[in-house]
């Protein structure tokens, strides 16, 4: 089974475990039924938070998943060096922002990933940062992410910015976490 589902109780996290073959097909496919699973998962008062594990590893009883830490940030990482993964990452990136957006609106909160990281963070800040076409996504995201509970997007908003300089797509970036510096 190429996706794992599990309900960790004592982080309250639905943990959905990517177990392929790595090729792009599947990679887009086990993302978009992650993404099924999570907004399934929304309506459980039981999880809290929903994270993806693109590196497989995390079992049950394993310490909480926080998706900054190894080696679930580096399994990101892999998968955006892949060229041809990025479009379909981008796109998947624009279905989490729906979904997040519908989440608020039904039932007025964010989806988080951990006490620490919102959802589709890390893969949104390592696909902005390895190309600067893809920082309007990011931006998208911070526009729907709970910036009030941000722990690392303002360092981002500053990493994008240094990497890619100032353009309309890093300035479009200032002026939405200005309110929050």
């Amino acid at each position: 089974m190429a996706l794992t589902p599990y309900a960790d109780a004592s982080s309250m996290t639905l943990i959905i475990s990517v177990q392929n073959d790595g090729s792009v097909a599947q990679m887009s496919k086990d993302l978009n039924d992650a993404l099924t699973l999570v907004r399934e998962s929304l309506s459980d008062d039981d999880l809290y938070y929903s994270t993806i594990d693109l590196s497989g590893t995390w079992r049950p009883g394993d310490c909480e998943l926080d998706s900054w830490d190894e080696p679930f940030s580096s399994a990101w990482q892999k998968l955006i060096s892949i060229p041809a993964m990025r479009e379909p990452l981008a796109a998947w990136l624009g279905s989490v922002v729906s979904l997040i957006k519908e989440n608020q609106d039904n039932q007025m909160s964010c989806i988080s990933e951990h006490d620490e990281a919102q959802f589709g963070e890390v893969p949104a800040s390592y696909l902005a940062s390895a190309d600067k076409r893809y920082v309007p996504i990011y931006a998208d995201l911070l526009g729907v992410w709970d910036l009030g509970h941000a722990v690392s997007q303002f360092d981002v908003v500053e990493q994008l910015i240094a990497v890619h300089g100032e353009n309309a797509d890093t300035n479009a970036l200032k002026e939405t976490v200005a309110d929050w510096l």
